[in-house]
C-alpha cells in the first residue's frame, strides 16, 4: 500500500504515455491497407488492457486519495484523543488525591478540635535509615512554636514525641524506636504495663501474670511519668506471650497508627496542663 501510494502517479503517467504512443501509431496507418488494419487491430488489442487500467485508475484514484487523506486525519485524531486521555487521567489522579487528603484532613481536624489548645500539624520530610533508631524529620521548628518533649499523635493514635528542635525543623522519636519506653493501661481491665519499641513494632511488657489479657484488648497511655497525656490510643493486643514461671507477661501489639503510610502528624501542646517543661522526664 505504501509503494502504491508513492508510485501511483508514475504508473498512471506511464500507462497514459504508452496508450498515447500506440494510438498515434494507429492514426498514421492507412485504413485501406489490410496489413495496416491487422496492425491496428493488434495495437488495439495490446493497448486495450492499458486503456482499461487507465480508466480504472482514473475512476478510483480520487477515492484512493480521499482514503489516504482520511487515514491521516484519523491518525491525528487518534493522537489528539490519546493526549486528552492522558490529561483526563492526570486530572483524575489530582482529584482523587485532593479527595483523599480532604477526608484525612477532616478526620484529623475533628480530632484536633477535641483539645482545648491548638494542635499544630506538620509534614514528614524524612526518616532515619537505621531500622532500630526510628527518628523522623518534621517541617516544623522553633519558629512554629515547637518544643522538645511535645507529644506527636494523629486521630488514629500515638506517634511519638519531639526529640530535638531547630529553627525550621524538628525530629520525632516514634514509638517503634528501641529506646522508646512509656507507661500504659489495658483499657478494659485498667492493668498497668510498659510499651517498648522493638525497632519494627511495639510490645506490651511488665504486665503481672495474674492480670487478664485478651486478644484485641486496647492499650492506652496512662499519663504517668508525664511522657504523654492520658488516654491516647497506642494499639491492640494481637499475640500474648505468657509463662507461668515468670512474674510478668508480654503481648505483641498492633499499633493504632499505620507508620508505613503516615504523611503528617499533629504536635500536641505542652500547655494542656499535663506537663511541666522544666521537670526532668524519663
Amino acid at each position: 500500500m505504501r509503494w502504491l501510494r508513492r508510485n501511483v502517479w508514475g504508473v498512471l503517467v506511464g500507462t497514459v504515455l504508452l496508450s498515447f504512443v500506440i494510438l498515434l501509431y494507429r492514426s498514421h496507418q492507412s485504413a485501406n491497407r489490410p496489413e495496416a488494419s491487422l496492425i491496428s487491430e493488434a495495437a488495439h488489442l495490446i493497448a486495450s488492457p492499458f486503456q482499461k487500467t487507465n480508466l480504472w485508475f482514473s475512476k478510483h484514484f480520487k477515492e484512493l486519495g480521499a482514503y489516504f487523506v482520511q487515514l491521516e486525519e484519523l491518525k491525528k485524531e487518534n493522537q489528539s484523543l490519546k493526549k486528552q486521555i492522558r490529561q483526563l487521567n492526570n486530572d483524575l489522579n489530582a482529584l482523587s488525591e485532593r479527595v483523599a487528603r480532604s477526608n484525612s484532613q477532616s478526620l484529623q481536624s475533628n480530632w484536633a478540635n477535641s483539645y482545648p489548645e491548638p494542635v499544630v500539624f506538620g509534614d514528614i520530610l524524612g526518616m532515619s535509615a537505621d531500622p532500630l533508631t526510628r527518628v523522623w524529620w518534621l517541617n516544623l521548628g522553633a519558629q512554629d512554636g515547637i518544643k522538645v518533649k511535645q507529644p506527636a499523635a494523629i486521630a488514629e493514635g500515638l506517634v511519638g514525641r519531639v526529640q530535638s528542635v531547630s529553627a525550621k525543623q524538628s525530629t520525632i522519636q516514634i514509638i517503634l524506636d528501641q529506646r522508646s519506653r512509656f507507661p500504659v493501661l489495658v483499657q478494659r481491665t485498667r492493668s498497668r504495663g510498659i510499651v517498648a519499641g522493638t525497632g519494627s513494632g511495639i510490645e506490651l511488657r511488665q504486665v503481672l501474670i495474674r492480670d487478664e489479657l485478651k486478644i484485641g484488648d486496647r492499650i492506652i497511655t496512662s499519663g504517668l511519668s508525664q511522657l504523654f497525656p492520658k488516654g491516647l490510643f497506642v494499639g491492640e493486643i494481637k499475640e500474648i506471650v505468657k509463662s507461668e514461671s515468670q512474674l510478668f507477661q508480654t503481648a505483641v501489639l498492633e499499633p493504632g497508627v499505620d507508620f508505613n503510610r503516615l504523611e503528617s502528624v499533629g504536635i500536641l501542646p505542652l500547655e494542656l496542663g499535663l506537663f511541666d517543661p522544666d521537670q526532668p522526664q524519663e
